[in-house]
C-alpha cells in the first residue's frame, strides 16, 4: 500500500494528511469548510524502503585508515540501522548522522584478497543490500 502525504495550510496552521485513498473529494468539502489557501501534495519517498547503492571495487591498505565511504540510499530516509557482513577486520558501519545513508569507515587490521561486503539497512518500510567488494592490501615498507 503506498500513502501519499498532503500539507494543507490554513492561516497560521499547518495540517499533514496521510492517506491511500484519493484527496480530491476529501479536499473539496475540507476547502469549503476550513478556508484553505492551498493544498500541495509532497513527496512519500520517506515512506518507502531504502535502496543502498552498491559500490564498485574498493582497495584498501593495512593499518591505512579510510576517510568514511558512504553508501548513498535512494529510497525511504530515516534509516533503522545498518549492517555489515564480511567487513574486513578493523572497519565498521554505521547509519550517517542525517539518518539516510549508511557509512564504512576504519582501518583494516589484515591483508585480505577481494572479498565481497554486505551491507543491509532498513527503515519501517523493508529493507536493503549493497555488495562492497574490498581489497585490503599489505603495508609495504621502504627503505
Amino acid at each position: 500500500m503506498k500513502l501519499v502525504a498532503y500539507v494543507v495550510v490554513f492561516g497560521f496552521s499547518i495540517l499533514l494528511i496521510l492517506t491511500s485513498q484519493p484527496f480530491k473529494d476529501y479536499a473539496t468539502t475540507f476547502v469549503r469548510k476550513q478556508c484553505i489557501y492551498w493544498t500541495q501534495q509532497v513527496s512519500a519517498s520517506a515512506l518507502d524502503q531504502p535502496k543502498l547503492l552498491s559500490v564498485d571495487g574498493v582497495t584498501l591498505t593495512k593499518y591505512s585508515a579510510i576517510k568514511a565511504l558512504r553508501l548513498e540510499n535512494h529510497g525511504g530516509k530515516q534509516l533503522l540501522y545498518c549492517d555489515g557482513f564480511d567487513l574486513p577486520q578493523g572497519l565498521q558501519v554505521a547509519v550517517t548522522k542525517d539518518g539516510h545513508s549508511c557509512s564504512i569507515s576504519g582501518a583494516p587490521i589484515q591483508a585480505q584478497a577481494l572479498t565481497n561486503a554486505y551491507i543491509v539497512t532498513a527503515n519501517q518500510q523493508g529493507r536493503s543490500l549493497a555488495i562492497v567488494p574490498i581489497l585490503v592490501n599489505a603495508l609495504v615498507l621502504r627503505e
